[in-house]
């Protein structure tokens, strides 16, 4: 129901239910605050020491006060309806069978894409998202591979740390998903940072332990660096989420995507 002064009127489960969220990013938060305000007990399984997911590299990044905003009342909205927080937890099929839930919701997110480009054995790339707060695992100079907005924010925050980058993008310029307003911004004060270099049009082939091969309008070249960064996409965690899934609801799934 819904009351004009109010907002939406939510009627509260009959008996107290248990529900599990599998993921603390702002999918499993908002999930496990909806679910928490209509009566069930809920217990969110994160298996980092944080939450917020794809959205907390905003802890980082002053520019990012919205989804730092958003991120935080998401939690906020957790704690305040007693959503159980289970963190540096990894939830597993047999846990949660264990636990006898009444409902699953499978929120795991997705992982940096580290297949898009041919790695060397001996090299050992880092995802875009997974760079912040690790910083000082990585060499002075930095490639990143992947022209996107994570890849420059990425950069941006990079280059705060005191590290030089360079930014291989196969267009003709890097950040080309900013909002018109956010890329003139980020081009005015592009030429104004010294320890940053854009090669655009460059496709890059191989990564090696100490540089990163690639091609552009003039053939073939190798750049010479410390540590790259991958930016080329995500992958969601969808067979994780599968995981979770009795055995009826994955017969009833598996026959729904075979007649598409």
């Amino acid at each position: 129901t819904y009351d004009n002064r109010t907002g939406p009127v939510y009627e509260q489960a009959q008996r107290s239910k248990r529900v599990a969220v599998i993921g603390g990013g702002p999918a499993g938060l908002y999930a496990a605050w909806q679910c928490a305000k209509r009566g069930p007990q809920v217990t969110l399984y994160e298996q980092n020491s944080y939450l917020g997911g794809q959205a907390h590299h905003a802890d980082f990044m002053a520019n990012k006060w919205c989804m730092k905003d958003f991120k935080d009342s998401l939690v906020h909205q957790c704690e305040r309806t007693g959503v159980n927080i289970l963190l540096n937890t990894k939830a597993t099929p047999e846990r949660i069978a264990s636990e006898h839930y009444d409902a699953v919701i499978a929120a795991p997110g997705s992982v940096s894409r580290m297949d898009a480009v041919p790695v060397a054995e001996d090299a050992r790339p880092l995802g875009v998202l997974e760079l912040f707060g690790r910083e000082a695992e990585l060499g002075h100079h930095v490639a990143i591979v992947g022209g996107s907005m994570t890849a420059v924010d990425a950069a941006l925050y990079l280059l705060e740390t005191g590290h030089q980058v360079t930014i291989l993008t196969r267009r003709n310029a890097a950040g080309y998903d900013y909002n018109r307003h956010s890329r003139d911004g980020f081009y005015a004060m592009w030429d104004a940072l010294p320890n940053l270099t854009t090669l655009p049009f460059a496709q890059a082939t191989r990564i090696l332990a100490g540089g990163v091969e690639h091609t552009d309008r003039e053939g073939a070249k190798t750049l010479a660096c410390d540590s790259v960064v991958l930016s080329e996409g995500r992958i969601p965690l969808t067979d994780e989420a599968r995981k979770f899934m009795r055995s009826e609801e994955r017969r009833v799934g598996k026959e729904c995507r075979s007649r598409w």
